[in-house]
């Protein structure tokens, strides 16, 4: 055999073998997975905060993208106003595929017609919601409760009783040391329609309720922008309680601070955070897609475990020790939203022009 037809069987050879070698390896338990094939990306419209960090920091966006091939893209917005608004715009030549806030806020949408009707779209996990959370055009994905934060510490030490009503935050050692939310906020609505509710009135006449936040609003530390800033607040001790809601128990914890939240005797409301497919929007197979892992057991345990968010998926494991069950969910105050939104501009007006502007006695 001539030299050089020696030289092409050998490399023929060594070629096989690296080929089988490769084969080898690729079959091995201890090799990485193939990356999941990329079938495009599902551009939600919703907040940044927890929701931002519970995909990209915790892991979620990996998780939906392995189980669905969709790559996630997140538009993230300050609060709901901001997300429903951007949302309307689009309406014309929609640039998302889910938009997801409160349900309240979500509500503009279907008035506006631009949520996708969800009979007949491929959502598996409906079947596990609780009946509460199924709707037309919308699902709701996980709940908030309001009531009172409070740090437990700062009060076992200055010898305050625990708070157990709305009443308690108008003792005098709170001055200058409890929150409330801005309007427009489901937290805030709460609380007026509570106070309005017992003074007679009702979403018709919250004359009551502004007069009693009136009251309340010489001794409020400020009204609180978003989640982050009363997180912040109670982690350095510029207040010791707030009217707010569970969710932001576990931020708080985290950061050192021994928080409790209480649901008030007045009693508590239940705020969804709903998920509506946009219409025509770019990827309806993705937008279905994101809907179902939205409602799945992974991310709502996720949620639940590390933001307390309560679950819409009736197949979450609750914690037995963590004073909210499914019974405190049906047992909530709900929001008639139609009236929501019928009266919520007028609300935030008499916020700005009657509270705000009440200086501080502190």
């Amino acid at each position: 055999m001539h030299a050089f037809t020696k030289k092409r069987a050998f490399i023929a050879a060594m070629a096989v073998i690296a080929v089988m070698a490769a084969g080898l390896v690729a079959g091995c338990g201890g090799s990485s997975p193939a990356p999941a094939k990329t079938k495009g990306k599902v551009v939600l419209l919703s907040w940044g905060g927890s929701i931002e960090k519970s995909f990209f920091q915790m892991g979620m966006a990996d998780k939906f993208k392995q189980q669905t091939g969709y790559e996630l893209e997140l538009i993230p917005k300050s609060d709901s106003a901001a997300i429903i608004q951007q949302a309307l715009a689009q309406k014309d030549n929609p640039q998302v595929d889910v938009v997801m806030c409160d349900a309240g806020s979500l509500l503009n949408g279907t008035v506006a017609g631009i949520w996708t009707p969800l009979a007949g779209v491929n959502i598996p996990n409906m079947e596990k919601l609780l009946p509460i959370s199924k709707h037309d055009d919308q699902l709701y994905v996980f709940f908030a409760l309001t009531g009172i934060v409070y740090d437990k510490d700062v009060f076992a030490q200055k010898q305050w009783k625990a708070p157990t009503s709305l009443e308690d935050m108008f003792n005098e050692q709170f001055k200058g040391k409890i929150a409330f939310d801005h309007f427009p906020s489901s937290y805030a609505e709460a609380c007026l329609l509570t106070w309005s509710e017992q003074g007679g009135g009702g979403y018709d006449n919250v004359k009551p309720g502004f007069e009693k936040l009136a009251k309340l609003a010489p001794n409020i530390y400020e009204f609180s922008p978003n989640m982050s800033t009363i997180e912040n607040w109670l982690i350095h001790g510029d207040i010791h309680a707030a009217i707010y809601s569970n969710v932001i128990l576990k931020d708080v914890r985290n950061a050192g601070k021994n928080v409790a939240f209480v649901i008030p005797s007045e009693g508590a409301y239940v705020e969804p955070t709903a998920a509506a497919i946009m219409k025509k929007g770019p990827n309806p197979e993705g937008a279905a897609a994101l809907m179902n892992f939205l409602i799945s057991e992974e991310f709502l345990q996720l949620r639940y475990n590390e933001f307390s968010s309560i679950p819409s998926n009736k197949n979450v494991k609750l914690d037995p020790e963590g004073g909210i069950t499914w019974d405190t969910l049906a047992k909530a105050k709900i929001f008639d939203y139609e009236k929501v939104r019928k009266y919520r501009p007028a609300w935030v007006d008499q916020f700005n022009a009657d509270i705000v502007p009440i200086p501080k006695k502190f």
